[in-house]
């Protein structure tokens, strides 16, 4: 469900919105910001609430998403080594676990059910936070629904339910966020579109179209009378045999040059050879 705008839950986001913006713009990832919180078990109550962590995508080495970072550096404040062979589960571990206090996470765009590159989804590093009956992180808020850009239809939130994790889309910032996430993706449309083995691709302004001032009418058919017996053209519209009594005269040979240039520029067959 939505929760109304003005309130701590808005002032969270905007947070994580100036962290996403830290993030640098790529056309395969969403720039998203992430934070993680404490707070008291009373609803409506957020004035004791304590900041535990920050993360945003690619603040990390590697293709790292923004509630990864933001795990993975109150694991680092909190003496977990890169060397533990189960991180996650060291991470979990510290997490705080006061009974009376909830660990929420705000984040601006919906976690990530999968993942192409084949790392772990971040839905599933929020799940490992409470294995081994560990409350760990109780309550997911965020301000849009994951596009489908890169995985299809979003399931987040169906996985989160499954595993009873409460969720709330905090409504107010849905243009802004997405305007941050999909920064670097404008890049992403030109290269689709860009020319290459000389055709112009499809882009956002439309498929490309061929230049027409550089197209020609197709020559008009010769009419009957023109066509040689012997595959040429005639020129000259001149009788079959007014053309042998010609061809039996001596020749001038800078004429039959300039013949022999004039047909190739017309594209003509001719029976005459340049000199060599």
């Amino acid at each position: 469900m939505a929760t109304p705008a003005g309130n701590a839950h808005l002032n969270y986001l905007r947070q994580c919105l100036s962290l996403a913006e830290r993030s640098p713009p790529r056309a395969t990832n969403f720039r998203v910001g992430a934070l993680l919180v404490q707070r008291r078990d009373e609803s409506g109550h957020t004035t004791d609430d304590r900041i535990l962590s920050t993360g945003y995508t690619l603040e990390l080495p590697g293709n790292t998403h923004a509630e990864q970072c933001c795990l993975l550096n109150f694991a680092a404040a909190h003496a977990v080594r890169d060397d533990d062979n189960d991180k996650d589960d060291c991470i979990a571990e510290a997490l705080p676990s006061d009974p009376i206090r909830r660990v929420l996470l705000y984040v601006t765009m919906e976690p990530c059910a999968r993942r192409l590159s084949g790392q772990t989804p971040c839905v599933q590093r929020i799940l490992q936070t409470r294995t081994a009956g560990r409350r760990g992180i109780d309550k997911v808020y965020f301000g849009v629904r994951e596009p489908d850009t890169f995985v299809g239809e979003s399931q987040g939130c169906r996985m989160l339910t499954a595993a009873g994790v409460e969720w709330e889309h905090v409504a107010g910032l849905e243009e802004e966020i997405l305007a941050v996430a999909m920064a670097g993706h404008d890049h992403r449309e030109d290269k689709a579109g860009k020319v290459e083995d000389g055709k112009e691709g499809e882009g956002k302004q439309g498929k490309g179209r061929p230049d027409t001032d550089l197209l020609l009418p197709p020559p008009l058919p010769l009419p009957p009378s023109q066509i040689h017996p012997h595959g040429g053209t005639n020129i000259d519209d001149i009788t079959p045999e007014e053309r042998r009594r010609q061809e039996q005269l001596p020749r001038n040979p800078k004429k039959r040059m300039m013949m022999t240039e004039v047909n190739f520029i017309r594209g003509v067959p001719s029976t005459h050879q340049p000199f060599e």
